[in-house]
């Protein structure tokens, strides 16, 4: 071997820095964990790169890839959320209708950026 960590060191090391006491079975766990996940983005940075119809993989590739990856493991907002947040809407009076008929509301009191 060229002196390189191996994955084991590394996790070790990782898990070290952030102070976190554990068991030896965790870190063979965040190995396979390590593994699917970066297989999951190489997979997805490889149809990206595909898809403009490139034969390699660039980093660009690889960041759209993870940020893809990001959106599709965010929970989506529970009832209770959702709840509350339509409250809060649903409690602000509508806009007078003049004879031009009904005014969009401002960018800023939109719950998610309108395209």
């Amino acid at each position: 071997m060229d002196g390189a960590d191996t994955d084991e060191q590394v996790i070790r090391r990782l898990l070290d820095e952030v102070d976190i006491k554990y068991d030896d079975d965790v870190v063979n766990y965040i190995g396979v964990v390590y593994q699917d996940l970066v297989k999951r983005v190489l997979f997805k940075a490889r149809d990206i790169a595909e898809h403009f119809d490139r034969a390699c993989v660039s980093e660009s590739d690889i960041s759209a890839a993870i940020k893809l990856d990001e959106d599709s493991m965010r929970a989506p907002p529970s009832n209770k959320e959702l709840a509350e947040l339509s409250k809060k809407v649903n409690s602000k009076p509508l806009p007078k209708v003049t004879p031009f008929g009904l005014r969009y509301p401002s960018q800023g009191s939109a719950i998610r950026p309108l395209k």
